[in-house]
């Protein structure tokens, strides 16, 4: 697979398959893909179809233009990803909401992001993916670097490049608890296997725990110098 953009960030998941008559098919693998200049590409590698070169639809049409720094797919639900930007915003899709559907944020909403799907299409009749909902993690446009979602998928943190960490509660889709780091930037986040507490890795060389209880910081491990 050539492309001309810049890969940013990927992500695989299986997925069931819809068999003849509605019925479940084999498992397929799935590759979500961004790049730098804020597209997004499906990608199914085994179905073993011809790639044409790529004609992606930028998203500098749609709802963020700013290059993707972070992607995941939703854990238990095949049709449901989010995105992280650079701008600092975080995006939740779900392909099976019609595209139609307006955005949850307090802001006015956008227009759609457009997926690029590897088939023989023009950019024209691409599929348009509207975010099911959008929200402003970093209020002064630092980037989200990285998210991660707990175990069920009932929530997302986002960690961004001006020490905030954020926790979202995706089925109320609502904030639901926001941290400050006391230095640098947060690179990297993950939860327990439990849901109860998140770490985060940033500039300051630490290993942070957040309990989500206590809505506080319980331990910090000393990393390696930079």
């Amino acid at each position: 697979l050539q492309l001309r953009e810049r890969v940013a960030c990927h992500d695989l998941h299986w997925c069931e398959s819809t068999g003849k008559g509605g019925n479940s098919g084999s498992p397929e693998l799935e590759a979500l893909i961004g790049f730098a200049s804020g597209e997004l590409l499906l990608w199914r590698p085994l179905q073993r179809r011809d790639v044409p070169r790529p004609a992606l639809a930028s998203s500098r049409e749609g709802s963020e233009s700013s290059a993707v720094t972070s992607l995941k797919w939703r854990p238990h639900l095949d049709a449901c990803f989010a995105t992280a930007h650079s701008s600092g915003r975080l995006l939740l899709f779900d392909r099976r909401r019609m595209d139609e559907s307006p955005p949850s944020s307090r802001e006015p909403p956008k227009r759609a992001v457009r997926v690029a799907a590897l088939r023989r299409e023009s950019a024209s009749s691409l599929p348009r993916h509207a975010p099911s909902c959008s929200w402003q993690v970093s209020e002064a446009g630092a980037a989200v670097n990285a998210i991660a979602f707990n175990s069920d998928g009932s929530r997302l943190a986002a960690v961004t490049a001006d020490s905030v960490i954020a926790l979202f509660d995706l089925a109320a889709e609502r904030l639901l608890m926001r941290f400050q780091a006391y230095f640098g930037g947060l690179l990297c986040c993950c939860w327990s296997r439990d849901g109860r507490y998140v770490l985060s890795g940033g500039e300051d060389d630490l290993v942070s725990v957040w309990s989500l209880s206590l809505r506080s910081i319980v331990a910090r491990g000393q990393g390696h110098r930079s």
